[in-house]
């Protein structure tokens, strides 16, 4: 019984590794047709409008609104669709959330619990 849990764990193990290697940054596929789109020099995404709610770092990014990434993977900026507490931090939905490089928060626009 103990080789087939540790035989299992494994498995889900490897599962989940491999499906963290084969994440990849943010594309132009995410952002609306004719929306202004500008790329790193690497040529990965930095900023363009979303054609749809987007989820990452935590957090929904509002469709038709413009998102920015450090290095075309980690979220620098986006619109919340939807309220979002952070930490201590109560951020609003339909206002502008920005991240350090480092993921942690920078400033959002507050609400009142």
């Amino acid at each position: 019984m103990i080789k087939r849990t540790a035989f299992i764990c494994a498995v889900i193990y490897l599962c989940l590794l491999t499906a963290a290697l084969t994440l990849q940054a943010a594309d132009k596929s995410i952002c609306s047709d004719g929306s202004f789109v500008t790329v790193n020099d690497d040529g990965s995404l930095k900023e363009c409008t979303l054609k749809d709610k987007y989820f990452i770092n935590g957090v929904v990014c509002k469709d038709f609104a413009a998102i920015r990434f450090y290095d075309g993977d980690k979220l620098e900026s986006c619109v919340l669709s939807d309220n979002v507490t952070i930490g201590d931090t109560n951020c609003q939905a339909d206002g502008q959330i920005i991240f350090y490089r480092d993921g942690n928060l920078r400033q959002c626009l507050k609400y009142a619990d």
